[in-house]
């Protein structure tokens, strides 16, 4: 009993992602009233199932990202659906959040996917979610503090980081910022314009 409590837990990741997407919907202005928006679609666009030729997801607790999968079958049905209801213009950036999101579950989910790629990959995403808030989405801000807290700003956030740099990668990062940076700040890396899903993280 008493050598359990040496033992090094480490949370699982895509419980992590998943609690910081429900997390930002009760956050900011714009979030909670677009996000009970999106959850009624269903049941507008069900009705009309037959017309439409699909019949659209409804949302699920219990399921990692749920919502994405509402706001996927509207944009690949948008002519269809825009026949019963009113797409309003923030929709596009709502989808792209939750795209970013179900891309991270994708990717952390794979059984080839390390503890190493945690931290690079979560930096990342951060820096995408920063720069679709320069761009103007104004879900984007509420997303990424809360991304920050279950994830770059938890407990776990050592040895995600410790993992990485265990990695040849991990070490160039780390010695760069070392000879690089006086006070061994890390700089902010370029922020990526899009973030794609990856087959496998090898």
């Amino acid at each position: 009993m008493d050598s359990a409590k040496k033992l090094l837990t480490i949370s699982c990741i895509c419980h992590r992602v998943n609690n910081a997407f429900k997390s930002a919907y009760t956050k900011g202005e714009h979030t909670p009233r677009f996000v009970a928006f999106l959850q009624n679609i269903p049941s507008t666009l069900n009705e009309h199932s037959r017309e439409i030729g699909a019949t659209c997801p409804k949302h699920t607790d219990t399921r990692w990202t749920c919502d994405y999968f509402i706001a996927e079958f509207v944009n690949s049905h948008r002519k269809e659906c825009e026949k019963y209801m009113i797409i309003p213009p923030e929709f596009d950036s709502f989808y792209q959040i939750c795209s970013l999101f179900y891309a991270l579950i994708q990717i952390f989910e794979d059984p080839k996917c390390g503890l190493s790629t945690v931290f690079p990959v979560i930096r990342d995403a951060i820096a995408v979610l920063e720069n679709y808030t320069e761009e103007g989405n104004i879900f984007a801000l509420d997303f990424q503090v809360s991304l920050e807290k279950y994830t770059i700003n938890s407990k776990d956030n050592g040895i995600w980081a410790l993992a990485y740099m265990f990695t040849p990668k991990g070490r160039r990062e780390c010695k760069e910022i070392l000879i690089s940076s006086p006070d061994h700040s890390i700089k902010p890396k370029p922020k990526p314009n899009q973030f794609y899903v990856k087959k496998g993280c090898a």
